[in-house]
C-alpha cells in the first residue's frame, strides 16, 4: 500500500501562506525546494507559493508581471520529467479583489501557460 512515506506528493502550492519573502526563504520542507514565491508587500497576509521535491528538475515560470495583491496573486512552475514537461500554476484571489481584473489575467495568462507548453 501507497503512503506519503513511500509515495511524496510532487509538487506543493501554498495560498495564503501570510509570510513575508525573507521569511519564507527560511521554511525548510524536508525533501522540497522552493521553486517560486508571490509575497504581498502592501497587504497583509496572502501569498502563494510552489515547492517541488527535490527529486524533479523544475523552474520558475516567469508571470509576476500578472500580480497585483488581492486581485491575482499567482506563481507557476515549470517541471521537468522524463518524457514531457508539466507546468503548474498556483492562483489565490481575496473575496475582496477585483473580480474582473482577475479573470481578464486569468485569461491572458492561462493563453501565456497553453503557448509555452503547446505552441498553440
Amino acid at each position: 500500500m501507497n503512503n506519503i512515506a513511500t509515495n511524496p506528493p510532487h509538487v506543493l502550492c501554498f495560498m495564503e501562506h501570510h509570510l513575508e519573502s525573507h521569511q519564507l526563504d527560511c521554511v525548510p520542507l524536508q525533501s522540497y525546494r522552493l521553486v517560486a514565491k508571490f509575497c504581498r508587500t502592501t497587504y497583509r497576509y496572502g501569498g502563494v507559493c510552489i515547492y517541488v521535491h527535490e527529486s524533479l528538475q523544475a523552474s520558475n515560470m516567469e508571470v509576476l508581471k500578472y500580480c497585483k495583491e488581492k486581485d491575482l496573486e499567482v506563481r507557476s512552475a515549470r517541471l521537468y520529467l522524463p518524457t514531457c514537461t508539466i507546468g503548474t500554476v498556483n492562483l489565490y484571489r481575496s473575496p475582496l479583489g477585483n473580480f474582473d481584473y482577475f479573470l481578464e489575467k486569468l485569461e491572458i495568462l492561462l493563453n501565456l501557460v497553453s503557448r509555452n507548453f503547446w505552441g498553440g
